[in-house]
């Protein structure tokens, strides 16, 4: 948030309608113009930051991010955003979502020129990388050093009276530009921006770096053109329903996959289409309109946040329970066992994407190989049974990378290594590995 008389209550009600992407803590940076003031909590938004404090929190500037149990540093608590002290120009609070690949290698770098890394946490590679860039300018010193990184991210820089937000040039992670009242906002998704009460300006292109200070608003292109891979999963599983990203309206694009998912793998006769309550409805919806089968609400979110099975929707019936992701296989193992007891007579599990079978490289909160159940469980019989189900079929990696394709307005390919395809880059071998989900 940036020039708004009241840039910390913004930011937080921002961080609330981003907090599916992560609810084990936030972290906001205020500053005043004199001075940044660091906010901390554990949980989510509204449990980790208490109105009173974020309303004592005076400035038009603030730095927010909320992040889950994967990004925790396993030597503490969570240090991003970061404030360090710069060699010149004062503090910084930085902000980084995703992952550098070639992190491991600079961070032995820096260790080796006698610099002391408190955590594993690649935000604080950054700043480490901008307090040591020779370069005459604040902003020369922030292109500087992310000129010596790779990987997927968005990278967000404050200090007293500025606020950078870079893109990656191969636009892994999403970043919107938009207006709240006088201020400037930016965020991961446009409908965190229109829940601020705001409206969108554009999307921030891959490579593209936006300067948000006292002068108003520049844009820069300070990195190479390359050739686009933006994650898949925010497609599948991350982003709000009610957001366009890359170039596709989100809740459309589940339907299509559902749609695409019952085409590939049939469905029973006389069934009902019940969807997972954690974002799966959409794709259910897609599938239950392409089998022509009734679409109900077997399962259900109360609002304690607990699950339950309809016994009148599912009793003594088939049931088509449709996932839109499948990575630990916990969520689609509780529900089958709800629908059992409620008294379905067969449950059919039916995912609207591949089944995850790595971890994701570039920072994408996600379980360990070792905890994914298609890595443990190839034979989609024997997946089965893990889940309790008559069967298990995934929609095929070649038939979401098509559908994901259509019309969008950013680019191909997308990246999709988490679900068995491709890397665009090389990733390193870390020294020490990513804290378990």
């Amino acid at each position: 948030m940036a020039g708004h008389p009241e840039a910390a209550k913004q930011a937080w009600l921002g961080l609330q309608a981003v907090q599916h992407r992560g609810d084990a803590g936030v972290v906001m940076t205020v500053s005043d113009g004199d001075h940044l003031r660091t906010l901390r909590g554990r949980g989510t938004a509204l449990q980790g930051l208490e109105r009173v404090h974020v309303e004592n929190a005076r400035g038009a500037w603030a730095l927010g991010q909320v992040y889950g149990c994967a990004e925790l540093d396993p030597r503490g608590d969570n240090p991003v955003p970061l404030i360090v002290g710069q060699n010149r120009g004062g503090d910084l609070s930085v902000a980084l979502s995703g992952r550098f690949s070639n992190g491991a290698e600079l961070r032995k770098e820096l260790q080796q020129q006698g610099s002391m890394l408190r955590t594993n946490s690649d935000a604080e590679l950054l700043a480490l990388l901008i307090s040591r860039s020779d370069r005459n300018t604040p902003v020369n010193r922030i292109v500087d050093a992310l000129w010596r990184v790779e990987g997927g991210y968005v990278a967000m820089v404050l200090s007293k009276e500025r606020l950078v937000a870079v893109r990656d040039p191969r636009g892994f992670r999403p970043l919107v530009l938009g207006r709240v009242d006088e201020g400037w906002v930016i965020a991961s998704e446009d409908g965190a921006i229109r829940a601020m009460g705001g409206w969108v300006e554009r999307v921030i292109e891959p490579g593209e770096m936006v300067i948000l200070d006292r002068k108003g608003r520049r844009v820069v292109r300070p990195f190479p053109k390359r050739a686009t891979s933006a994650c898949i999963h925010e497609l599948v599983s991350v982003a709000r329903p009610d957001t366009r990203l890359f170039g596709q309206d989100v809740h459309q694009m589940r339907v299509a996959f559902g749609a695409q998912l019952a085409k590939e793998s049939g469905s029973p006769k006389d069934g009902v289409v019940v969807g997972l309550p954690d974002g799966s409805q959409a794709a259910a919806v897609g599938y239950a309109r392409e089998a022509s089968l009734p679409y109900e609400p077997g399962l259900m979110l109360t609002d304690e946040g607990t699950w339950l099975a309809v016994p009148g929707v599912v009793r003594e019936r088939k049931v088509v329970l449709v996932s839109g992701h499948l990575a630990t296989g916990r969520a689609v193992r509780r529900g089958v066992h709800l629908l059992r007891e409620a008294g379905a007579k067969e449950v059919h599990v039916r995912v609207a994407s591949p089944a995850a079978r790595a971890p994701c490289p570039y920072g994408l909160s996600s379980p360990m190989r070792d905890e994914l159940a298609m890595a443990r469980h190839e034979n989609p019989a024997k997946l089965a049974t893990r889940m309790g189900s008559d069967d298990v079929r995934c929609l095929s990696h070649d038939a979401l990378l098509a559908v994901a394709s259509q019309g969008g307005d950013e680019g191909s390919p997308f990246c999709s290594m988490c679900l068995g395809g491709s890397s665009p880059l090389s990733v390193e071998e870390m020294d020490e590995q990513l804290p378990l989900f």
